[in-house]
């Protein structure tokens, strides 16, 4: 039973541990462009049209199927132990510059969100 209940220990410890580490990677990413259809994923009783990104990503990839084009101007990713990887589009022009100012705040304001989670997780563990 001890062994039992120190393997459930164990589990838990090694959830929060993934838990930790997912929410405290940063990823921002940054991106301009001309959609022109917006997917509705609302099913059922929750018909809320939403924007998914990766909706339509996915049926700008198959041809034929959506218009619109998207152009990545920045993205910044951040992991758990702080290394870290930035894109920045090269030829930014007057707009790209708005949009890049536009990610770096959006990468404060993540920066901000992932300190409050993890002086929360502290606060609750210790």
């Amino acid at each position: 039973m001890a062994n039992s209940l120190e393997e459930k220990f164990q589990k838990i410890a090694d959830q929060i541990k993934d838990l930790t580490v997912d929410f405290a990677t940063l990823e921002v990413t940054t991106l301009t462009g001309d959609v022109k259809h917006i997917i509705n994923t609302g099913t059922g009783q929750n018909k809320k049209t939403k924007f998914d990104m990766k909706n339509v990503i996915s049926k700008l990839n198959q041809s034929g199927k959506t218009k619109g084009e998207i152009e990545l101007i920045a993205h910044t990713h951040i992991d758990f132990d702080h290394d870290t990887v930035n894109f920045i589009k090269s030829d930014l022009g007057k707009q790209g510059k708005q949009l890049f100012d536009l990610h770096q705040t959006a990468v404060g304001t993540a920066h901000q969100a992932r300190n409050g989670f993890l002086s929360f997780l502290q606060d609750v563990i210790v």
